[in-house]
């Protein structure tokens, strides 16, 4: 087994061996333009970033290989130390972050041991570790059986973590809430000298890929009641060391190629991996000309890579040779849209998008093509599984979290604004609870004007904004009182929505004012005489359809009623 992985001469020069013999020159895929965003510059003496995770919010947490210490980078790129790293963690060759359960999971393999007085080098046991996301406080530390070696992971919807083992032809699995790995697949194929298994990647239906490291090909594990299914994936070429991998948005797979031998790293793309095929899968290169690229996380079509710059620690004599700095290198995707349906797709920002009315109109929006950004406080896994923009950990009652939202959208237009984050609370008269109808104020009035205020700059003549009411704001209409808090704050929303239909006027914005509906969402637990959302939602993009100037200001019920006041 690889006791002294990638730290002796003897072992750097098989693995250069080995993987001249797997290169090839670039005939198989011309190279596909993406466009690099600006580096981030790591702080001076982080040395050789490995694992990397991204949060909805857009914060990014970035590990070193060699020493455990793991970065934490602000969307506003403030960074700091996040975790030190210590005797138990002293690597961070793998990030990933469960959001739900506030869960940062990284495997730590001991890369290059611990030099002892007489020249002797040691290696601690390989493990895996799990730290509070929001705190760094390490909750544990597990083991990793047989001498294994954890390189990857994937994380499923309920928090189970799959392991890659570089050392075995193993996957293995680690149960919520269970203190052991697993082993979940075993097949000889998945072996290869001197380095085995590296990257994973998992798919919604459980199905996942990984990469044999100094094989240079893929497999494809299915899993079934009769045990998982190895199936070698045929490609145009062998992948010169493929490293970290994940899936992006539209379903292809993204793949860092190490090219240890070449010194030539490459982002690629493989479409439609796990459809049938009577020939090769191409390979599409996405970007080249990286310097150990080893992992990578995707958010919409944005990719943030690491670029561990380790290969000279591999070359016999360049050991010393540390570089000055390191990088996250930043890359956008090209659109799979032609330049037509480009100009033609709106960008619709939908605030209280994680359930209910707020998913169904990112779902709706997505299916016929518009580009969606969803705003949330959490985001659900349903919204994940959406694939559109998600801009997470949003507080429409802060200024400072709206100002950030504005940042995080840099110049991006907004065609149509829809105010539909809201809260109800039941306040009567017999019990008045004046902090929760303060409460709904702040959520349900000034949370919609303060995000529509904070973003006027991104919206222009043509734009719309809606602000999502309710019956019960209507004056005329309360024929039952109570619910002072809801009732009363959705008056003001919609006044604020009235007042902005004049100002904004002048700027040729328009303004609807909509009421859902009684729709079967938590807030109204689930009424069976209400409608589904996927019918409200309907309703209430043919009424923002129908928006102009000349009927701006209106309150409208989803069906197409205008309402009372």
């Amino acid at each position: 087994m690889l006791r002294t992985l990638f730290h002796t001469i003897a072992l750097a020069t098989v693995l250069l061996s080995h993987a001249r013999a797997i290169a090839t020159p670039l005939t198989v895929a011309s190279l596909t333009s993406v466009r690099e965003e600006t580096r981030i510059a790591l702080p001076s003496g982080f040395q050789y970033p490995n694992g990397i995770a991204r949060a909805s919010d857009g914060t990014l947490y970035v590990g070193s290989v060699t020493s455990g210490k793991i970065l934490r980078i602000q969307p506003n790129g403030r960074t700091e130390t996040f975790f030190p790293g210590n005797n138990e963690i002293f690597a961070a060759n793998s990030l990933r972050l469960d959001e739900q359960r506030n869960i940062l999971w990284g495997a730590s393999s001991d890369f290059l041991g611990v030099r002892g007085a007489d020249g002797e080098v040691t290696r601690r046991p390989h493990r895996i570790f799990a730290l509070d996301s929001r705190t760094g406080k390490v909750l544990r530390v597990i083991l990793m059986p047989d001498g294994g070696f954890g390189n990857d992971m994937a994380i499923d919807p309920q928090g189970g973590v799959y392991l890659t083992d570089s050392n075995r032809p193993r996957i293995h699995y680690l149960a919520p809430g269970a203190k052991q790995l697993q082993v979940w697949a075993e097949d000889e194929r998945l072996r290869s000298q001197p380095v085995g298994l590296a990257g994973i990647a998992r798919v919604a239906n459980g199905i996942v890929v990984v990469g044999l490291f100094s094989g240079g090909r893929l497999f494809k594990v299915t899993p079934s009641p009769q045990g998982t299914q190895v199936e070698a994936i045929s490609l145009q070429r062998p992948i010169e060391n493929p490293d970290g991998m994940v899936f992006a948005p539209d379903g292809s797979l993204l793949v860092l190629e190490g090219a240890i031998a070449s010194g030539n790293g490459r982002l690629l793309c493989i479409r439609d991996i796990l459809a049938p095929a009577s020939q090769p899968k191409a390979i599409e290169v996405l970007a080249d000309k990286m310097e150990s690229p080893v992992n990578l996380t995707v958010a919409d079509r944005q990719i943030w890579v690491t670029e561990s710059r380790i290969r000279h620690r591999l070359i016999p004599g360049k050991e010393a040779a540390v570089p000055e700095r390191f990088f996250i290198r930043r890359f956008t995707l090209p659109s799979s849209k032609t330049d037509d349906e480009e100009k033609s797709m709106a960008t619709y920002l939908i605030t209280g998008a994680n359930r209910g009315i707020g998913y169904e109109y990112c779902r709706q929006l997505q299916a016929r093509g518009e580009n969606v950004i969803a705003v949330c406080r959490a985001v659900s896994d349903e919204l994940k599984e959406l694939g559109v923009q998600i801009e997470a950990g949003i507080d429409i009652t802060s200024d400072v979290s709206v100002t950030q939202l504005r940042d995080r959208l840099q110049q991006m237009p907004i065609e149509v604004l829809i105010n539909n984050a809201a809260i109800v609370e039941r306040v009567t008269l017999e019990k008045l609870d004046f902090d929760s109808i303060r409460k709904q104020f702040e959520v349900n009035a000034i949370g919609a004007l303060r995000v529509t205020h904070t973003l006027l700059p991104h919206l222009k003549a043509g734009s719309k904004v809606v602000m999502m009411t309710s019956r019960m704001g209507s004056i005329a209409d309360n024929t039952s009182g109570g619910s002072y808090g809801y009732r009363m704050s959705k008056v003001a929303l919609s006044m604020a929505g009235k007042s902005l239909a004049h100002d904004l006027k002048p700027l040729g914005i328009a303004v609807a004012i909509l009421h859902p509906g009684l729709v079967q969402t938590r807030m109204t637990n689930f009424s069976a005489s209400g409608v589904t959302p996927e019918v409200s939602v309907q309703g209430l993009l043919a009424r923002i359809n129908e928006l102009s100037l000349d009927n701006t200001g209106t309150f409208w019920h989803s069906n197409g009623e205008v309402l009372p006041w």
